[in-house]
Formats: C-alpha cells, sequence, structure tokens
C-alpha cells in the first residue's frame, strides 16, 4: 500500500514538472514572438525613410533639370531695353567688347562719369591735376569720380572689385581726395536700338545696333536673386557668321 502511494506520489511530481516545463517553453515562445514584432515595424520604417529619401532625389533631381523657357522680347520690351541702355547709367558699358565683366574698358566706363553725381575740382586739385599731366591749364571737360563711386559701381554693376578688373583705370588719382581725375571730349556716348533680343529666367540677351557706326553688339544681362539692379555679364561683336 506504501508502495502505491510512493508511486502515486511520484506520477504526481513527474505531472507537475512536465506542466512547469510547457509553461516555460510557452513563456519563451510569447517573449520571443514579442521580441520579432518591432524588428519587423523597424524594417517598415526604413523602407519608408527610403522612399522618402529616393523622392527628394528625385525632387532635386528634376528641379536641377528643370531648364527655363527662352522667350523673344517683344517690341514693346525691346523698345524699353532701348531706352534702358541708352540712359546716363547704362550706355557706356555697351562701349567696350567683353566676354567676361573683367574685361571691360574702366576707361570708356567712366569716360563721362557713368551716370555719377560729379563734384567740380577744388583750386589745389586742379593744380594736382595739371601737374600730373604736365599741362598749363585744362582745355575740355573733366571727369572727377571718387574711388568710393568706382567701387560702388563695379560691384553693383558687374559684381567685381577693382582688383579683379584686367585693365586699369589710367587716370591721375589724387591720393588726398580719393579721387581719379581725366580730361576728355565731349562725351563718348552712342545711340543704341535694341533690334532683337530674348529673356530665359533671370537672363536677358539683348542685339544692339549703333546709331554712330552700324555695327551691331549683343549685351548680355543677369538680374541676381533678390535684386532690382542687372548686372552686365558680357558685350560682343556681331559679325555675319556670329548672327
Amino acid at each position: 500500500m506504501k508502495k502505491k502511494k510512493k508511486i502515486s506520489i511520484w506520477l504526481l511530481c513527474a505531472f507537475c514538472v512536465t506542466v512547469l516545463l510547457g509553461c516555460g517553453n510557452r513563456a519563451v515562445e510569447i517573449q520571443n514572438d514579442n521580441t520579432a514584432a518591432p524588428t519587423e515595424t523597424s524594417d517598415s520604417n526604413v523602407a519608408v525613410e527610403t522612399q522618402q529619401e529616393s523622392i527628394v532625389e528625385l525632387t532635386e533631381t528634376v528641379t536641377s533639370d528643370a531648364v527655363a523657357e527662352t522667350v523673344a522680347l517683344t517690341e514693346q520690351e525691346l523698345a524699353q531695353w532701348t531706352d534702358y541702355v541708352n540712359s546716363r547709367e547704362n550706355n557706356a558699358f555697351l562701349l567696350s567688347y567683353y566676354d567676361e565683366p573683367k574685361q571691360i574698358d574702366l576707361n570708356e566706363l567712366f569716360y563721362t562719369g557713368c551716370g555719377l553725381d560729379m563734384e567740380k575740382l577744388t583750386d589745389e586739385e586742379v593744380q594736382e591735376y595739371l601737374e600730373w599731366a604736365e599741362m598749363d591749364e585744362i582745355f575740355t571737360d573733366i571727369t572727377r569720380v571718387t574711388g568710393k563711386q568706382v567701387a560702388s559701381v563695379l560691384k553693383s554693376r558687374l559684381g567685381l572689385t577693382m582688383e579683379d578688373m584686367e585693365k586699369p583705370l589710367e587716370w591721375c588719382y589724387l591720393n588726398n581726395s580719393d579721387a581719379y581725375v581725366m580730361q576728355h571730349g565731349d562725351t563718348n556716348a552712342q545711340n543704341f536700338t535694341c533690334i532683337a533680343g530674348s529673356q530665359m529666367g533671370n537672363q536677358v540677351v539683348l542685339d544692339c545696333l549703333s546709331e554712330m557706326t552700324g555695327e551691331i553688339c549683343r549685351v548680355t544681362l543677369q538680374l541676381p536673386e533678390n535684386s532690382e539692379i542687372w548686372m552686365f555679364v558680357s558685350n560682343e561683336a556681331i559679325t555675319d557668321e556670329s548672327k
């Protein structure tokens, strides 16, 4: 009888151990299932982020590859540009040829002041200029522009400094006044008519006919972002081959 009880107790203990082991395995399976779920979510997030990056890259590519349409200027627009290039502050930018702004002839550009307000020379400045020019008196018109004025024109209209220019301003420099002075004839201005032109985005190209020489020059201007002042990029002679 005692032996049967021992067997029964032993069987009961074995059953409990089996149940406990099964529960333990189930707990491990559940834990494993729970740890697997975040991995799937993480993979999903990576996929979404990758897709967003691809969309951004595609958008950037499309934007960078987009080309502004070239539009021919109307007769009215050409008339407006004709007035523009003939103004006192702009006309001299058409009086020398240059492939780059740094090649412009400063002597032609400031010949009559480039539209700047100019002060008369003082007696001391006149005497200093005459000594420099080895003359007894001034016979014709004279232009006086300050270094500050020159620097302002170069920066706002060409995006450059005096040090950037290839051709220097070959005038008398009055160190005490920070002024450039030169005697000259009446004017070097020419009347131009814009006979053709086009605009592509913030860039305008004009074919300008000189009424004085009959020559045609092709002027390129560009309007910088957040600016209202057009910059001169180049002025090239137009020949029959380049039309």
